[in-house]
Formats: structure tokens, sequence, C-alpha cells
């Protein structure tokens, strides 16, 4: 094949990269930031070097920060919850994602006197260009959604590729309505 585009978890994944590198398999490599554990990749960067990830947000890791400022906030929440699994030296990437849902929930209602299951809906369904720190586009909960995913609000995702040392995200997002009819 000319790539492999992965969709298991990071034990498989580190399974497989591990055959593939003792069996000097050099198949391009692409999927989800969780699907790769940065340790695997750092290990058999002879096989991993230029994987491919996407996702809807940037990769967390501190070579990313100066493009993606709102990062330093997220490690910094992470380091005060004094978890070993949340420090930022060794968090897992997939750890962004409750983190960014619930600042999107907080900037949300953060003008809802009474958070009641009626006012959140009203809150979400009024809410235009939602700042998320710059960790992806101003969000509007209402956006509609497009083709096979019509409850999907966010239209963009980032690419990052891994350069041997780190996962490197691109500044830029992509807008997926663009490829999917």
């Amino acid at each position: 094949p000319d790539a492999v585009l992965l969709a298991i978890d990071d034990t498989a994944a580190t399974q497989l990269i591990a055959a593939m590198a003792q069996l000097n398999v050099k198949i391009p490599l692409g999927g989800h930031p969780g699907t790769f554990a940065l340790d695997t990749l750092r290990k058999y960067k002879d096989i991993t070097k230029g994987t491919v990830l996407s996702e809807s947000f940037p990769y967390p890791s501190k070579n990313n920060v100066k493009n993606f400022p709102g990062l330093v906030q997220f490690f910094a929440d992470m380091k005060a919850s004094g978890k070993k699994n949340l420090d930022p030296a060794s968090i897992r990437p997939t750890s962004l994602s409750p983190w960014i849902a619930t600042l999107a929930f907080v900037n949300v209602t953060k003008d809802v006197d009474t958070l009641t299951p009626a006012s959140v809906v009203q809150a979400l369904e009024t809410a235009q260009d939602v700042d998320l720190m710059g960790l992806t586009p101003p969000w509007t909960p209402s956006t509609p959604g497009f083709s096979v995913f019509e409850s999907s609000s966010n239209h963009f995702v980032y690419v990052s590729r891994f350069d041997g040392k780190n996962v490197v995200t691109d500044k830029e997002p992509v807008d997926v309505t663009q490829y999917v009819e």
C-alpha cells in the first residue's frame, strides 16, 4: 500500500509499529493523535518519521506553544491538577479534547444566570464565534453540519507531522467541507 491510516488505540499501534520495525517495513502512517504515543514515535523514528496526524485541535506539545499560545493555559491547568498522568511532560494528546470541551461550555454559558437544560440549549443556539484560546477557529455551536456529519459544527482539522523528534502542527487548520460532498 501507499500508506496506512490507523484507527486503533496506542497499545495496538505500538505493537504494529514494533512489528513493522522488525520486518523493516517503511510505509507512511497516519491517524488520530491518540493512536500514537510520542514515546513510540520517537523509539521507532526510522519507521514513524513523517507520520501524519489530524485532529480538531493542535497537537498538545510544548513545541507547538509558539503557534498556539492557548496551550500555555492547558499545560498550566494540567500541571495544577497535581496528577502524574496530567504532567505536561507525559500527558496524552487525547487529554486536550475534554479540556477544550470544558472551556467551550464555560465560555458559552458565562452569561447564563441559572444553568438548566433549557438555558444551556439556548446559550448553545445563540453563541457566536466562541473564543477557545486560538485552539480552534472561533466556534459557533449552531453552525450547520455537512454531508454525513450533520451534527458537526466544527468543520476544521489541524494537520500535524512527526519530524523524528516532535509532533509539529501546521498553524492553519483545514476546512474539511471542501473534501466532502
